[in-house]
């Protein structure tokens, strides 16, 4: 939903985890989200930035074959496995699908008028601690960002 049916100004946290990627107008859903947050209030935003990784291959890859897979049958194969069902299936058949480097996605969020406090890969990325974790998922499979909107 790009339009909140919620008045401007109104809330002292907003939350988007892992949904603006998966929007027609990921800019437009930033900018909604400074809309309806306080002056002084804070955002948390995690999106995946991993573009330009080995990750992003696969992806692309995985998706070229949804093309020909039908998502019930990969569903029925490997829907019980929770790794596969989260990081494969999902990126595989999501119909609208944004990635960002960390510098793209901060560069969208400052566009919208959001101060960028902090970024860290989130806890369900396994390769951000690990030796040339950065090669295999740039950013991080999932970033979290911490936004304040000025007061």
């Amino acid at each position: 939903m790009l339009d909140l049916p919620y008045d401007a100004d109104g809330f002292d946290l907003t939350v988007c985890g892992g949904v603006a990627h998966h929007t027609p107008d990921p800019d437009l859903a930033f900018a909604e989200l400074f809309r309806v947050t306080r002056p002084g209030g804070t955002a948390y935003i995690s999106l995946y930035c991993f573009r330009r990784s080995l990750f992003h291959v696969l992806v692309r890859l995985w998706r070229l074959a949804g093309r020909v897979v039908p998502y019930r049958l990969a569903h029925a194969l490997f829907g019980r496995i929770q790794a596969i069902n989260n990081f494969v299936l999902d990126h595989t058949y999501v119909p609208i699908l944004w990635l960002y480097s960390v510098e793209e996605a901060r560069a969208a969020l400052e566009r919208a008028g959001w101060v960028v406090e902090a970024d860290f890969a989130s806890c369900i990325d396994p390769f951000e601690r690990r030796p040339f974790g950065g090669l295999i998922v740039g950013g991080g499979l999932l970033r979290v960002f911490i936004c304040r909107k000025p007061a």
